[in-house]
């Protein structure tokens, strides 16, 4: 892969990991919108988790939006036990507690990265949104540097990139997502858990490759 096409590659993948985000948020009249791009994204991309997020795409038109908004409710809001909690320390504390140590170190790496987390949104440091968004920052940063012909910056995002999901996201991804496959009413959120679960994972995989990864 040239430097031209690792650029564009690097774009789509930014994008993907905004896209996926949105999708975690309370569903709205134009979802079909986020996750026709989502799906073109990743087609670009050639990653495994287009083929849910088809599935996804279908479901838009299936699945009415209010019954979306309940699944949502039910699988990620409560009031009652949350079946499918998107915080990280759920998966990576003992006890499932929510604001854990986990919790403070995501936040830590939000402000090296100078990105106030409290100033930005009401949720939790380690909701999978949010999660999703900084690797979105990232990546974007990334992007921007690889444009600025600046290898060195572009390197220096990538690594961050890296750590985070070592640390974080690559973490729990996995028990999260097999939990909305799980637990999910509507074939909307099913396929949602299981293309995030197979981008995510895909992604740090090839990450952690290194330039082999990255060049392939």
């Amino acid at each position: 892969m040239n430097m031209e096409d690792l650029a564009a590659y690097e774009s789509m993948r930014t994008q993907a990991y905004r896209l996926f985000a949105e999708c975690y948020r309370l569903p709205e009249t134009e979802l079909d919108k986020t996750v026709g791009r989502l799906r073109r994204e990743l087609e670009g991309m050639g990653s495994a988790s287009c083929t849910p997020a088809e599935k996804m795409y279908q479901a838009c038109g299936a699945d009415r939006l209010e019954t979306l908004k309940v699944d949502y409710a039910r699988l990620f809001v409560g009031p009652y036990g949350l079946p499918a909690a998107p915080y990280g320390s759920v998966y990576l504390e003992e006890g499932r507690k929510i604001m854990g140590d986990s919790t403070i170190d995501a936040r830590r790496m939000y402000m090296e990265a100078g990105v106030d987390i409290a100033a930005a949104c009401k949720d939790a440091p380690d909701h999978i949104a949010v999660e999703l968004e900084f690797l979105h920052l990232l990546s974007f940063r990334e992007v921007e540097a690889m444009r600025r012909g600046d290898m060195n910056d572009a390197a220096l995002m990538i690594g961050e990139q890296a750590a985070f999901l070592a640390r974080h996201l690559g973490l729990w991804v996995e028990p999260f997502a097999r939990s909305v496959e799980k637990a999910a009413e509507t074939a909307f959120y099913r396929s949602l858990g299981e293309a995030t679960r197979i981008f995510v994972l895909e992604d740090q995989d090839r990450i952690a490759r290194g330039p082999s990864g990255l060049f392939r």
